[in-house]
Parts: structure tokens; C-alpha cells; sequence
């Protein structure tokens, strides 16, 4: 299935989560950068769960109420359980509306 952009609502809609993904998909490589040097004083062993635990704080604020139904809407997973890899998670979902538009 591939979706092309027809000015359509669904199409609309799509765009629109693709951008928030992108968004929150930005906000962690700066909650990465700005825990830099906290993530770094872990134990070699801890140092991915220390960058999980910072994204996860990046997003963590935001209402994503709008874009999880908006997910659901195009039969994604929502982001309620992204917790133990949200980065993973994001970039899944991005993979996904990246070959879905094409």
C-alpha cells in the first residue's frame, strides 16, 4: 500500500504525524546531546538505558494523546509503550510512514 499526497484529509492527517514523529525524533538526539555528560558518568553496561531514560524524559511532557489516535488511525501501535526503547520506537514508526508515502 503506498499513499500519495491528494490534499485528502487522511492525506493531511498523514503528513501531519509524520512531521510530529520527525519532531520528537529531533527532540532526542538533544535531550542526548544537553545529558551528555550525565549519560556518559554511567557504567559502560548502563549507557543505553541512560540514553533510553533521556529520550524517554524528552517526550515525556509532551501531550501525545492527538498523535496516538492519529497512529491508531493508520493502524500503528501507539506510543503508550515506546518506555523500554523509544528510540527504537520512533524510528520504527518513521521507517514505516517513509515507505508508506513512497
Amino acid at each position: 500500500m503506498r499513499l500519495r499526497p491528494d490534499g485528502s484529509a487522511s492525506d493531511v492527517v498523514f503528513m501531519t504525524v509524520a512531521e510530529q514523529i520527525r519532531r520528537l525524533r529531533e527532540r532526542l538526539v538533544q535531550a542526548e546531546a544537553q545529558r551528555a555528560a550525565q549519560i556518559n558518568a554511567v557504567d559502560e553496561s548502563n549507557l543505553a538505558g541512560a540514553a533510553n531514560l533521556a529520550h524517554y524524559w524528552a517526550i515525556r511532557p509532551s501531550d501525545l494523546r492527538d498523535l496516538q489516535l492519529q497512529l491508531a488511525s493508520f493502524g500503528f501501535s501507539s506510543l503508550g509503550r515506546c518506555e523500554p526503547n523509544v528510540r527504537a520506537t520512533l524510528e520504527a514508526i518513521a521507517a514505516t510512514l517513509q515507505s508508506l508515502s513512497g
